[in-house]
């Protein structure tokens, strides 16, 4: 359902969306890698992937959601993915192994919302060896490059007083998890992410990002530089498109542009590039 999260789902952590998980379905000769769908900050899977996860299946991809970086002793808590980034790297490779062993595959595809579209993803890429057994990384409104948290992190900026505000702000935010600091601008965990390139040779990359992000600010932060990237601003191609930071994760215009780039991914499409390389 276009334009509408499961709202309800968000307080039941390990509800399935539709489509994901499902031993029914199986990787195919015209779809052989499977894709994991990693939720955003605060989020879980249930609730970011309510449209995304029925979408990809229907396409006739093999789809998993999971949650990750929960920092309560409460397997139920909605709030996931709030944990320290390179914790949750290791959550996602660990998933990643298991998700290669059922399916009897050497690759996945990931597509991740916000900080499961960005630095995440992109630490477990760059400084787990990602690279070799990730095929794809599609991030929706992805946190790559650090927000400036609507304003927040120039608190230190304002003469006298900003030095003494903006570390108790910074650690009133650190109490709901690490993440959440680790994605603003300057945060060490950028350099150490990103310091040797935004790529690595033999994975695609796409980023698809909205003007009207709020979370995720400046919006020109989620784009990544390599070869091998291509950065999608959504207001591009539709002048009028309005959704943010979350609203973007529901929106069919979205989805169209992640089913564009996997129809792109030889690995993902065989078949399908074949045709098209033959025609």
């Amino acid at each position: 359902t276009y334009g509408v999260g499961d709202l309800l789902g968000y307080f039941n952590p390990f509800k399935v969306p539709a489509g994901a998980n499902d031993p029914d379905i199986t990787v195919t000769p015209e779809h052989p890698l499977p894709i994991i769908l990693v939720a955003g900050t605060a989020a879980n899977a249930p609730f970011n992937w309510s449209v995304g996860a029925p979408v990809l299946a229907n396409a006739g991809y093999k789809v998993y959601t999971f949650n990750y970086g929960n920092v309560t002793n409460n397997p139920n808590w909605p709030i996931q993915a709030t944990d320290d980034i390179a914790v949750s790297a290791s959550e996602l490779a660990t998933f990643v192994e298991q998700v290669k062993r059922d399916n009897n595959v050497d690759k996945v595809i990931l597509i991740g919302h916000s900080q499961g579209g960005g630095i995440m993803p992109e630490y477990y890429i760059n400084n787990l060896h990602g690279d070799q057994s990730v095929s794809q990384l599609i991030g929706i409104a992805p946190s790559n490059h650090g927000t400036d948290l609507d304003g927040i992190v120039y608190l230190k900026n304002i003469p006298i007083l900003g030095p003494a505000i903006a570390p108790v702000v910074f650690r009133i935010i650190d109490l709901f998890g690490p993440a959440w600091i680790q994605q603003a601008m300057g945060s060490p965990i950028q350099d150490e992410t990103y310091g040797g390139g935004d790529t690595r040779p033999g994975v695609l990359y796409t980023t698809i990002a909205s003007k009207n992000d709020w979370v995720v600010t400046p919006y020109t932060q989620q784009a990544l530089d390599g070869p091998n990237v291509t950065n999608i601003v959504l207001q591009d191609q539709y002048p009028y498109y309005n959704a943010g930071h979350i609203g973007i994760v529901f929106s069919a215009p979205v989805w169209d542009a992640v089913l564009g780039a996997l129809a792109a991914n030889p690995e993902a499409n065989p078949l399908a590039v074949a045709n098209a390389v033959a025609a």
